[in-house]
This record gives structure tokens, C-alpha cells and sequence, in this order.
């Protein structure tokens, strides 16, 4: 059971709420929850919020698909819990047109400009939480990936088009690979059909590198992008670890943990009487670089000593 996970310091936390309430607590992502549940529910356990105990989740997944993920924002509100967590920017969008009244924490590149929040300082609605620089994020991956194989001349960027800031962040990093001489070539990819024609077009392609835009569906393809980028020997970049843990060559964005953390902080601060509306929109300031060093070799590429130093793990 995942509330085992909380033990000791976290059950001795637990007492200092309310005797009898337990608070309910639901989560709308977009992506698969097989990976996030664990870190959510470790992370309101280290505030004292104890699954079983204290607190009672429901979880649910659109698996990007829209209309699966209205449904399960209506039946979501229906329920009335004390916090939605969003873990991306549509959910909250979704939630917001739905409820005015229950408290939404949110991780998204663009609060502001997606209508969640009126300014970072005061949000000033039933929306907060962290704002992920996705943008700069992905410029900074183009970067490195020149850094980590200086040899590459061309680029196939996937992304989908349908996700929120994709196209944001595709214009970023395909403005640093112009800079850099590097050729793109973008690929769609926002369904199951889309990628395997995607992958089908790089194949032929033969492009020296690739490089994946985040967003929900390509962060639940990241097994099949790392087999694929290693099939065909593409020296390759994702936001997420799981990537590289598939054996994909390096990954550079927010640890999924941090922003449980971060989310947690802001529930409990709600479940303990703060309004949204005046809880400040806070900035993720931590982004790891993960490097897969078998793979790295396999491609006979010497990661430089000055990316090796930034790297928050290096897998052997």
C-alpha cells in the first residue's frame, strides 16, 4: 500500500492535524500516475498528510486524450475535494472553467497567459502553484546536445502540437540550433499513429541527433523514444530521467520529485487556511541533468568535463 510509505517522523506529523478529518485530495494529469503516485504520496507524508490515515487521494489520467480529460475533470469537481493537484497546465485550465471555489495547485510554464492565475505575486483566484521555465528548458537541452556531440550537423526535433507552449518551445530551440549551424527538421508526434510516422520519416531522414519538446504524451513515449534513439544511434535528449534510465542519452528538466515537493508545500498551506488567491506563484529553480554514460560510449562520445560537472546523476 502506498500509505506505507509513511512511517515514524510522517505518522508523528499526522497527529498534529486534526483529530478525525481526514482530507481528500485529488490529482488530474494528463500523463500516466503509475510514476507520480509514489511521489505525491510520499511527499504530503513528509507534511503529515498520510494516505489512509488523514488523507484520502483520487488519482486520475487522460492519457492525452482531451475529451477523456474533461470527463475526468467533471467528475472530479462533482466529488468536492479539499485540493485538486494539477500537474500540467491543461488539467488546471479544464478545472478552472469548472470550479471557481476549490483550491487548484498547478505546475505550468505560463500561469499568466493561460488565465490560471491574474499575476504571480497575487494570483487572486482559486489557482496557484509553480511556474516550470519549459521554454528555456528546452533551448538549454539544444545546448547541451551540441555540447555532449559537437560533431552533430542536423537535428530531428518531435513535439506535439497540441499541447500547450510546445510551439514555444520548439521556436527556442530551433532558434539556439541556428545559432549553433545546426540543421531541424520538426516531426508531430502527438498520438500513437503520429509517432510511428514520425519515427518512420527520421529513419529515413538519417539525422546526426534528436531532440524531444516536453509535453504529456512524448513524457509517456519516453521507453519507445529511447529505443528508438538507440535503434538507430542518435545521440538524444528528453526532459525526463525515465529516458534516460530506458537508456536514452541524457535528459535536462525538473526532477518529477521536486515538484511533488513543491505541490505539497502549497496543499498543506491551503488545508491549513491559506486562500489561493494570496499564496504567491512560486518558480522552480532546480533542473537536473542526467547522463546515461554506457550509451554515451556506445556512441563514441566523450561527455566534456564541464557537462559532467552539472550533471545531477551520471548512469554508468
Amino acid at each position: 500500500m502506498a500509505s506505507m510509505l509513511a512511517t515514524g517522523p510522517a505518522l508523528a506529523q499526522a497527529d498534529a492535524w486534526p483529530a478525525g478529518r481526514v482530507w481528500r485530495v485529488g490529482i488530474l494529469n494528463e500523463a500516466s500516475t503509475v510514476r507520480l503516485r509514489p511521489e505525491v504520496v510520499q511527499s504530503l507524508a513528509q507534511r503529515g498528510l498520510v494516505e489512509g490515515r488523514n488523507l484520502t487521494l483520487d488519482f486520475r489520467s487522460s492519457m492525452g486524450d482531451p475529451a477523456v480529460l474533461r470527463d475526468h475533470a467533471e467528475a472530479l469537481v462533482r466529488t468536492k475535494p479539499d485540493v485538486i493537484l494539477a500537474p500540467s497546465t491543461r488539467p488546471a485550465v479544464v478545472l478552472k472553467s469548472l470550479t471557481s471555489t476549490i483550491p487548484i495547485v498547478v505546475s505550468s510554464a505560463d500561469p499568466v497567459g493561460a488565465g490560471l492565475v491574474a499575476s504571480f505575486a497575487r494570483p487572486g483566484g482559486n489557482v496557484t502553484g509553480t511556474l516550470i521555465p519549459l521554454i528555456e528548458l528546452a533551448a538549454k537541452r539544444m545546448h547541451l546536445l551540441h555540447e555532449i556531440a559537437p560533431a552533430i550537423r542536423s537535428v530531428a526535433i518531435l513535439w506535439n502540437p497540441e499541447a500547450l507552449t510546445t510551439r514555444e518551445q520548439l521556436l527556442a530551440a530551433t532558434a539556439v540550433a541556428d545559432k549553433l549551424g545546426l540543421r531541424t527538421t520538426a516531426h508531430e508526434a502527438g498520438n500513437q499513429d503520429a509517432l510511428k510516422s514520425a519515427f518512420a520519416r527520421i529513419a529515413a531522414d538519417r539525422p546526426d541527433a534528436m531532440l524531444v519538446i516536453q509535453d504529456p504524451f512524448l513524457l509517456n513515449a519516453a521507453d519507445a523514444l529511447a529505443s528508438f534513439a538507440r535503434e538507430h544511434r542518435l545521440p538524444a535528449s528528453h526532459p525526463y530521467p525515465l529516458f534516460v534510465q530506458a537508456g536514452g542519452l541524457f535528459s535536462y528538466g525538473i526532477m518529477p520529485t521536486a515538484n511533488s515537493v513543491s505541490r505539497a508545500a502549497y496543499v498543506e498551506k491551503i488545508l491549513k487556511g491559506a486562500s489561493p488567491a494570496e499564496l504567491p506563484v512560486t518558480q522552480t529553480d532546480r533542473f537536473d541533468l542526467v547522463i546515461h554514460a554506457g550509451t554515451a560510449r556506445a556512441l563514441g562520445l566523450v561527455i566534456p568535463r564541464s557537462v559532467r560537472l552539472q550533471a545531477t546523476q551520471v548512469i554508468e
